[in-house]
């Protein structure tokens, strides 16, 4: 096995190119941190790029049909809004694959999708959420902190120290990463959350989850 790790986490500027990754029933956001496993070659040389380069490649999921199936993945079947992440460390696999542990750095869209020497690429530009008014988002914030409490007594998905945590947080995008971090979503409710044009749209979703997760809680102690 060979390992390669990634030290130097300053601030680097964006690429406009580069290696996608697709991902199925997988979507990172920002700041979060997650292994992958990559088994296709041709991704693999895409990685293999970006470790020799910058270390960033674009995190795009999967669309899946009706009834949830992955389509089969080609540049019609990937979602045009993702995640560029960095690759923190790469280990090869016995299979052929390789294993990446990547962190999440910021939104991106793509503008367009190309291959080049059978790597698939993409043209990106940053996809940052548009200013709003901050008391929408702080109201949204205290609605999160109440129906937290709640989760604490109805549900065993959040921990004492998720709640004790949550209530000292203040800044709208991080009480985001970390509640996004500790939630279990369908891959088509997170994608709808990361393609969320503002931040306090993005916290009404995840507001709306949280409830959801109380609702079924209560209905499976009903049922019972």
């Amino acid at each position: 096995m060979e390992a390669r790790l990634k030290t130097d986490f300053a601030a680097e500027p964006i690429p406009k190119i580069l290696p996608v990754v697709p991902a199925i029933d997988v979507t990172v956001f920002p700041n979060m941190i997650m292994p992958l496993l990559v088994l296709d070659e041709r991704i693999i040389a895409g990685i293999n790029q970006a470790c020799e380069q910058h270390n960033m490649i674009l995190l795009l999921s999967a669309k899946t049909d009706d009834d949830g199936e992955v389509k089969e993945i080609d540049t019609d079947n990937l979602y045009s809004i993702g995640t560029v992440v960095t690759i923190m460390r790469m280990i090869k696999v016995p299979e052929g694959g390789v294993k990446i542990l990547i962190q999440g750095l910021c939104r991106a869209k793509v503008q367009q999708l190309q291959s080049e020497d059978g790597i698939l690429q993409a043209e990106i530009e940053e996809y940052p959420f548009i200013d709003e008014d901050e008391q929408e988002a702080k109201a949204i914030i205290k609605n999160i902190k109440e129906v937290s409490e709640q989760l604490l007594v109805t549900t065993q998905a959040f921990s004492p120290d998720f709640h004790a945590i949550l209530s000292k947080m203040s800044n709208p995008e991080k009480i985001a990463e970390f509640i996004l971090s500790h939630m279990e979503l369908d891959s088509a409710t997170s994608q709808d959350l990361l393609e969320r044009p503002t931040i306090a749209s993005l916290l009404e979703g995840i507001y709306h989850e949280m409830n959801k997760e109380i609702a079924n809680c209560k209905y499976i102690f009903y049922y019972w």
